[in-house]
């Protein structure tokens, strides 16, 4: 047995199969706001206890110890793992954007004020890259609170992680994301992971039609080059594949190619008078659907096939009629020639391919007249019934 012919190619195969038909859900807007909300309002009552330094301080601590490394992962858009081993010297050097008078003056008023607001931290992400991490003045606050009294709740000041567990190690931001996703109340929790968050950004880029430095400027912040992010991290968006896509078509079947010089896909306009007329696509579908049900009949007895009597006033037309196929007995010569032909891959349970099924069918005249799929469907019913029995 050959691993790159028998299993290596098959097992790519499946793992491709798997993939095109797994679907592929983003996570909800609403649910999105819905955790942020739950995030912002918890974390604020949970400062509030470990600032007063109750009894059951260390509850509190631990609980916006998680609230926190969960919104800034939220945020962010960043991978779990990354926010996870974020180090209090990282958080220490944090800073305000450089405000290089060249690129200052040529942001916008609120631009400007953005970069006033938030601070930026570095940390280190996929494949040792720097990548940096943006914080609001309530996540700011809220770290450097852990940050003063994780000595107190019994955290080791040797912890180098900024989300320290009870032990030398960090906390896992996945546990945190999964856990407030289902207490946060959303539609959907499941959704609500680091992964699918990164994707759904990169998704909604598509919408917003970015040029290629700000695209540029997106990637790098999600760490990794614009070749991942357009290949593995951009969902294919069905939708923006019909309404745009479409209307390049429809354009170009009605011979409308001269309009369409320098203008986008948002640009294009397609007349009523040119649109597919929905009960059309409907009958068109019926029909392909009444074509693939005759196929898998084939092979079937034609007793076994429903006869529908149409009534007489609505008469078929003749370009709908479609012919019934008959089954055609396999013979004990054709029986014994394929026995004799294809024995190797009966004992093996392996079906041949088309070109040495086709070599076969030059080889004998009495199965002049199959189809080279009808020989490997009869290979296949010699598994089925050798594995019945």
């Amino acid at each position: 047995m050959k691993w790159t012919e028998d299993i290596s190619v098959h097992a790519h195969r499946t793992l491709t199969e798997n993939k095109r038909n797994k679907a592929k859900a983003l996570p909800l807007a609403e649910d999105v706001l819905c955790l942020t909300s739950y995030l912002k309002e918890t974390s604020e009552v949970q400062r509030k206890l470990v600032k007063e330094g109750t009894c059951d301080s260390f509850t509190a601590w631990k609980s916006l110890n998680e609230l926190t490394l969960t919104q800034v992962m939220l945020f962010n858009r960043r991978r779990q793992g990354e926010i996870s081993k974020m180090s209090v010297d990282d958080y220490n050097s944090r800073c305000l954007p450089e405000s290089m008078d060249y690129i200052y003056d040529s942001l916008s008023d609120f631009e400007k004020e953005l970069c006033r607001t938030f601070k930026r931290v570095e940390i280190v992400g996929k494949k040792g890259r720097t990548v940096p991490v943006l914080l609001t003045k309530e996540m700011e606050e809220s770290m450097s609170l852990l940050l003063s009294s994780r000595e107190n709740v019994g955290v080791s000041a040797e912890n180098p992680y900024m989300f320290p567990s009870t032990s030398d190690g960090h906390i896992r931001g996945s546990d945190c994301i999964r856990r407030y996703a289902v207490l946060c109340g959303a539609t959907n929790p499941t959704f609500l992971r680091s992964t699918a968050l990164r994707k759904q950004i990169a998704t909604v880029s598509q919408v917003l039609n970015l040029k290629d430095n700000e695209l540029d400027i997106l990637a790098k912040f999600l760490g990794h080059d614009v070749r991942v992010h357009r290949e593995f991290y951009r969902l294919p968006d069905s939708t923006l594949q019909v309404a745009k896509i479409s209307k390049l078509l429809l354009s170009l079947e009605n011979g409308r190619t001269s309009n369409l010089a320098g203008k986008s896909l948002d640009e294009i306009d397609i007349e009523k008078d040119e649109e597919i007329q929905e009960d059309e696509s409907v009958n068109d579908s019926e029909e392909d659907e009444k074509v693939e049900e005759e196929d898998e009949q084939e092979q079937e007895p034609l007793n076994h096939v429903p006869h529908v009597t149409m009534p007489e006033q609505s008469p078929i037309p003749a370009t709908a009629k479609k012919t019934q196929c008959r089954r055609r007995p396999w013979s004990n010569e054709e029986v014994d020639i394929m026995k004799k032909a294809f024995r190797k891959e009966i004992a093996q349970n392996k079906l041949p391919g088309k070109a040495a099924i086709e070599k076969v069918l030059e080889q004998y005249d009495c199965l002049r007249g199959r189809k080279w799929t009808n020989l490997k469907d009869f290979i296949r019913n010699r598994f089925l019934k050798a594995n019945k029995e």
